[in-house]
């Protein structure tokens, strides 16, 4: 329903003959403090190994002390909301596949503080390549040996400890 506003004069009381004196009933009114503008910043390592994890610290600015940031990628978010701490930092642990990633944190506001995002932080996770030892041939040597019928430590041969690629005793360079 709309209502109609009538001022209530009063009489003149001494002043002037065209002064009026109007009275309204009080009003509340509520003022609330202006929400805070942040800024979210990423950091952490700028490389990565594959399936290996890496840290990565959003810092939102002012510190709200509160809420929540969601990192994300090109391919969306990565894992669920992280809670921002008493220092105003939110941590993602992940580990990434091969290529390289661009990734940004959005800070979700909170009482008094206004939503922000991040500035891209990139990052380049690589495979680690595979290493194959081989002994060089399928002889029978013990431990240590390459090769050959000898005990610990022999190359070839059929020796005894410390022979080299002979059939002899300990430290025999040959012969049987």
């Amino acid at each position: 329903m709309i209502g109609r506003c009538v001022p209530m004069l009063t009489p003149n009381r001494g002043r002037s003959p065209s002064t009026l004196e109007s009275t309204s009933a009080p009003q509340t009114v509520t003022v609330s403090a202006a929400a805070a503008q942040t800024t979210t910043a990423i950091s952490g390592s700028a490389s990565a190994v594959t399936g290996v994890d890496v840290a990565l610290t959003a810092q939102v600015s002012p510190n709200p002390g509160s809420g929540t940031v969601q990192f994300k990628d090109a391919n969306g978010n990565l894992g669920g909301p992280v809670n921002v701490d008493a220092d105003g930092k939110a941590v993602l642990t992940q580990a990434f596949a091969e290529g390289t990633q661009s990734i940004t944190a959005v800070f979700a506001g909170s009482a008094g503080f206004l939503t922000s995002t991040s500035a891209a932080h990139g990052l380049t996770a690589t495979a680690v390549g595979t290493v194959t030892v081989s002994n060089g041939d399928s002889g029978n040597g013990g431990s240590g040996s390459l090769g050959g019928n000898g005990g610990l430590g022999s190359l070839g041969g059929s020796g005894i400890l410390g022979s080299l690629g002979g059939n002899g005793g300990p430290g025999s360079s040959g012969g049987s």
